[in-house]
């Protein structure tokens, strides 16, 4: 039991931190403008990537989606990947 709460509050830490260094990102006024230090698009697939990375971690861990196995232990990432390629494409093409 023990290791269970202590993986949840590392995982729940880790959403905290990437939460704000996402929203750090978003900022421009405090770390500089962006746009000179990389192009759009690849700052656009960080944080569509921090994105799906989160939601993976919450179900896996907090839905419990670890414990099972086959299909239903990915299909919360595969639906957060298929919709992110759905919202990605319109920016990258």
């Amino acid at each position: 039991m023990e290791k269970s709460y202590r993986t949840n509050n590392i995982v729940f830490t880790t959403l905290v931190l990437l939460t704000l260094f996402t929203w750090i990102l978003g900022q421009t006024d405090i770390i500089g403008d962006i746009s000179e230090k990389i192009d759009g698009k690849e700052f656009f697939l960080i944080l569509l990537s921090i994105a799906i990375i989160k939601v993976h971690l919450i179900g896996d861990f907090f839905m419990h989606l670890n414990t099972v196995s086959g299909f239903w232990r990915w299909i919360i990432t595969l639906w957060a990947m298929l919709t992110g390629g759905f919202i990605a494409i319109p920016f990258l093409f």
